[in-house]
């Protein structure tokens, strides 16, 4: 989700849970964020767990995890979502169009080489190393790099997902028709839709003519403060919204 992570761990106990949280946390901190960073913890707060043994709460929480992008209105089918990932179940280009790699320009081969490389390595993909393969590659491209990169990276048990509803498909039409429930993990919300974030990115895009919005994090966090209140002010978009946006800490109030 745009501002917080789901996911459904098969561990064999809190220790493992615990550890594999603190270790993929660490990663993402290390990993995923842009250079020159001017921020404090990207996480602001510890996780929450909530143990799933029987199958129909396990059901219950992977029809959750699959159909938050819907109930948060980004998309209208869960499979539509390129982020639950539901769609890389049976397509390993859902969302581009097929990469045939021998007719790739020399940017996408190169990229896809130092890609397996790194995949191989059992090392992750920092936004340094992202933001330099992208950055020749076209429209078309970039979104073929992205399907490669989700089907290379994943770790998603899907055939054990499926068995719990009998196919793929059965899968599907149960997020069609249910909702699924997450009653404990205490989660607040804030306004009944995360469409705000997009707005928020293009705005940033549009007025502050950022090629990279993660460009925004450079900031000071007094200049992000004199743009949260200028974005607010052009966008009507709830501050405490554009503070989650823009990691300032009025969301920790």
């Amino acid at each position: 989700m745009p501002d917080h992570v789901h996911e459904g761990i098969i561990a064999e106990n809190m220790d493992d849970l615990s550890n594999y949280k603190r270790d993929s946390s660490s990663i993402f901190v290390r990993f995923g964020q842009a250079p020159n960073c001017k921020m404090g913890p990207i996480f602001n707060m510890h996780y929450g767990s909530a143990v799933k043994k029987d199958l129909k709460s396990i059901r219950t929480n992977i029809i959750y995890l699959g159909n938050n992008p819907v109930e948060r209105q980004l998309c209208r089918k869960a499979e539509d979502y390129r982020w639950n990932y539901l769609a890389y179940a049976n397509n390993d280009h859902p969302f581009s169009e097929p990469l045939i790699i021998r007719k790739a320009s020399a940017e996408m081969k190169k990229a896809i080489k130092e890609i397996k490389g790194t995949q191989d390595q059992q090392k992750p993909l920092s936004r340094t190393i992202l933001k330099r393969l992208f950055r020749p590659l076209s429209h078309k491209e970039r979104l073929q790099l992205i399907d490669f990169i989700v089907c290379c990276y994943s770790v998603i048990d899907y055939t054990f997902a499926e068995s719990l509803f009998g196919s793929h498909d059965n899968m599907i039409q149960s997020m069609k028709y249910n909702t699924g429930s997450e009653y404990d993990i205490k989660e607040v919300f804030v306004g009944r839709n995360d469409l705000c974030y997009e707005q928020i990115t293009n705005w940033l895009k549009r007025t502050l003519l950022f090629e990279d919005v993660h460009d925004v994090f450079a900031l000071s966090k007094e200049d992000r403060g004199d743009l949260l209140l200028r974005i607010y002010r052009e966008t009507n978009i709830h501050p405490k919204l554009i503070a989650k946006y823009l990691r300032l800490s009025i969301i920790q109030k």
